[in-house]
């Protein structure tokens, strides 16, 4: 499988997040973001840290954490019973299992799954995990950003010591970026498979909530088959099997369209007078380690300019 046309400064600008910074000398520096967590959203400053692999936030219940910043925003206390859609991460949970590597000493039904970091400076923070959904801007079509959200995993942090309870550069928690599974950051493994390129796992694909019944065996990794990474192509190519499987279910809501070739460079193209971003399904391929890369009708549907009218071209 090739990369999607455009697909690098997609995924870049996948999401809306400004970022702000401090860079005096007095300070330690940090990059920051506004992010708006729970329902309803509430808006909070966390520090982004390449360096660390654990999101959190200061907790309602928290011991020693700053109440306001000198960095000219208002701190915000979390607190889980505001918000309809958080739920507390138990230590049975399996994200807590994959943290920690077993399950915890004196663990029963119902504790929470804790967490405690010291980082460089001397700063720590510790507390329990919870799950809630975090709220951004998502990039459309044409530029345009709408509201989206997911649920994540962040920890509630219930005390902080060191650097992390002062008003000097104070945030509302920390963003972890570095490469561990505990980011918020998704990886799949590369296979070994195939000696020649770049394979990964694809599991499964889902067009609008339909997932596609396919061979067991078509995604198979071997030296002559198999989903590959090709940052030297500009397309997605799929086996005609696959192919003809989607594309009955993308325009299964527009069976008046007619699909028809131009020419072996165009493919299939076909004629539509609107945009096509909230018409057409999102087509999401399922990776190895649930990841999960969404592609949305703007990635597959790409409108070719210079034939006399609005045409667009499925760029599988």
């Amino acid at each position: 499988m090739g990369s999607f046309r455009n697909r690098h400064a997609r995924v870049l600008a996948a999401t809306d997040i400004p970022l702000g910074g401090l860079g005096l000398i007095t300070y330690s520096g940090l990059y920051y973001a506004e992010i708006r967590i729970g329902t309803p959203p509430q808006r909070y400053f966390v520090q982004v840290d390449t360096g660390s692999a654990i999101f959190w936030i200061n907790c309602v219940y928290c011991y020693q954490c700053p109440r306001e910043s000198d960095l000219g925003f208002n701190l915000t206390l979390y607190d889980p019973k505001e918000s309809s859609t958080a739920d507390w991460v138990q230590c049975k949970n399996e994200f807590c299992h994959g943290l920690y590597g077993n399950v915890l000493p004196d663990c029963t039904i119902g504790n929470p799954c804790p967490y405690k970091i010291t980082y460089g400076d001397d700063g720590s923070t510790l507390g329990m995990f919870v799950s809630d959904l975090v709220q951004y801007n998502q990039v459309t079509g044409n530029g345009q950003t709408q509201p989206a959200n997911t649920s994540i995993v962040f920890g509630c942090g219930y005390q902080q010591g060191g650097s992390l309870n002062t008003s000097n550069g104070a945030i509302d928690g920390i963003i972890g970026f570095a490469k561990p599974n505990t980011t918020i950051v998704k990886t799949t493994p590369l296979s070994d498979n195939n000696k020649y390129h770049y394979s990964v796992n694809l599991m499964s694909i889902v067009v609008g909530g339909t997932v596609l019944e396919l061979p067991a065996d078509i995604f198979e990794i071997s030296e002559t088959k198999g989903t590959i990474i090709d940052s030297g192509t500009t397309m997605a190519y799929l086996p005609t099997i696959v192919y003809n499987e989607i594309i009955p279910v993308i325009f299964a809501k527009h069976q008046d369209i007619k699909l028809r070739d131009y020419d072996d460079y165009f493919g299939q193209c076909f004629q539509f007078n609107d945009s096509v971003d909230f018409v057409f399904p999102n087509v999401t391929f399922h990776f190895k380690d649930d990841l999960a890369l969404n592609v949305y009708p703007y990635d597959y549907l790409l409108e070719i300019e210079g034939l006399g009218t609005v045409v667009f071209e499925v760029v599988f």
